[in-house]
């Protein structure tokens, strides 16, 4: 029979807020000797097994797990970017568009899935570091109301994990900068593995859509100033550089309607 796991909250405790610290105290061990963060696949192991000893196999199993934890991460990095493009496409939706009907004409993608990667990426603008902690996307956002509450009772811990990164992700360099300006939606998503299809069963009218009020109403204003770039990478000019030109170069076209 399997084991069953306790409470989220205890998991959360017992588990993921250890795993943090320890996670983040690596990267801060090799920041601080000068180590660059290297994540990059090279699915250099052998994969024939049929006449592989068991010392073979033992070091065959150690790499196999540390290029899954590199893939882990190496989705982590993407993930980022996708919720940072839909938080900066934001500003150019017209300022009457129904926003939800909006990101589904023009990206073909449900308001849910947009708010998962925006709710991502504003979490880790505020903590940028928490990206180096070994938590899987879906992890960080069953946990990220607990992370963000958290972090609001240990200080220290919040003020280590509001510190710039800087990661080489397949020879490409990724610094992210913290914003304390950007809020994170509070509403909660669901985590059960199927969550891919939720395009496929996506009603705009129902009411049990995720939402955080508030944040839409803060986040549509300021997707509107001429500080905005700054709100969202606190001000850092590489960074905004960098996604304003990416931004810019996108043409906003009809996509046809979805029949899912």
């Amino acid at each position: 029979m399997a084991p069953v796991l306790p409470s989220d909250d205890v998991v959360f405790r017992n588990n993921v807020v250890p795993q943090i610290r320890e996670k983040l105290a690596e990267y801060e061990d090799q920041n601080n000797k000068g180590n660059d963060v290297v994540w990059k696949i090279a699915l250099s192991y052998n994969s024939d097994f049929s006449t592989a000893d068991l010392t073979a196999l033992k070091a065959t199993h150690a790499l196999i797990v540390k290029e899954e934890e590199t893939i882990c991460n190496l989705q982590l990095i993407v993930v980022f970017h996708r919720g940072l493009l839909y938080l900066s496409a934001r500003r150019l939706a017209p300022a009457d568009a129904n926003i939800r009907d909006w990101f589904m004409n023009e990206f073909g993608v449900s308001y849910v899935t947009i708010l998962r990667y925006q709710a991502f990426a504003a979490l880790i603008l505020r903590y940028p570091r928490l990206i180096v902690c070994g938590l899987s996307f879906t992890q960080i956002m069953k946990h990220k109301d607990r992370i963000m509450k958290y972090l609001k009772e240990d200080t220290q811990l919040e003020t280590r994990l509001t510190d710039v990164i800087n990661i080489s992700a397949q020879d490409t360099p990724v610094d992210i900068h913290p914003s304390v300006e950007c809020n994170v939606p509070k509403c909660r998503f669901s985590v059960d593995p199927d969550y891919f299809y939720e395009d496929c069963y996506y009603d705009p009218a129902a009411e049990d859509t995720p939402a955080d009020v508030e944040w839409e109403a803060w986040f549509a204003e300021v997707s509107r100033k001429e500080d905005f770039w700054k709100i969202l990478f606190g001000g850092n000019e590489e960074m905004e550089t960098s996604l304003q030109d990416s931004i810019n170069e996108l043409t906003i076209s009809q996509l046809p309607t979805s029949d899912i």
